[in-house]
């Protein structure tokens, strides 16, 4: 799903950052809080979206402050035991004034925290080429390896079939080794949360197995697959539901 700027620049500039997540970046939902303390002060952080253990959370205190650039990368470590990899938002209530902070972990690299201020006066376009390439790193990081490897890959979109096969997907295609798969209409070109559970709970119901590479604990993804794959089944249904988070999780039904 290409990046968009003409769509993603109002949701940047509205708030609506969830919608940028899901709808543009093509991110699950996620519904995570957490309370973290830095000094004396209490910050409450909930995960607005999530990709491949890569997670968005949001900050946005009722006073109105913003930590002051220390306190943001103490909080950004203390995050990192729950969430490793992970983007931060600390933003006003009106969400006008935002100040964006990313870590990326990388084998072999120094690790860094990279930071971004915006504010609503802003076009905000530097800010969005920042998440273009977040965005494009994460997409060849989720279909790259799939796709070069041997074994058949279905693909199953949250949205509608799209009119164009990217150029990665052409010769898995035509090798008859890539299927891609939809429930919804053409009309349907976006992404959103609805169409995301429902396709998650389409992927459960044909899967004999569910291997799920990472699901925050209690996020969207998480809670609508085990609603699916979890109450009592048929033998002759029974399905195994793995994640990998810290490595304890491994449930089978």
């Amino acid at each position: 799903m290409p990046f968009d700027f003409q769509r993603a620049r109002p949701l940047l500039h509205a708030g609506e950052l969830t919608k940028l997540f899901v709808e543009e970046l093509g991110w699950e939902p996620c519904r995570q809080k957490l309370i973290l303390r830095a000094g004396e002060t209490d910050y409450a952080f909930t995960a607005i979206a999530e990709k491949r253990g890569f997670t968005a959370w949001l900050c946005a205190r009722a006073d109105g402050s913003l930590p002051d650039h220390t306190t943001r990368l103490k909080l950004d470590r203390a995050l990192a035991h729950t969430s490793f990899e992970h983007l931060i938002v600390f933003a006003t209530p009106d969400r006008a004034q935002q100040s964006w902070v990313w870590v990326r972990r990388e084998p072999g690299r120094p690790l860094s925290a990279r930071t971004h201020e915006f504010n609503r006066a802003q076009p905000g376009d530097s800010l969005l080429q920042k998440l273009q390439v977040l965005y494009v790193s994460l997409e060849e990081e989720e279909q790259g390896g799939l796709l070069r490897g041997a074994p058949p890959v279905i693909i199953c979109p949250a949205r509608g079939l799209p009119k164009r096969i990217p150029p990665e997907w052409k010769t898995p295609v035509a090798d008859g080794r890539l299927l891609i798969l939809s429930i919804f209409p053409s009309t349907e070109s976006r992404i959103t949360a609805d169409l995301a559970t429902r396709r998650n709970e389409l992927v459960a119901a044909l899967a004999d197995q569910v291997f799920v590479a990472y699901a925050t604990p209690g996020g969207r993804l998480e809670t609508s697959l085990r609603q699916e794959l979890l109450p009592p089944m048929p033998a002759e249904c029974n399905k195994l539901i793995a994640t990998v988070d810290d490595g304890t999780e491994s449930e089978e039904e």
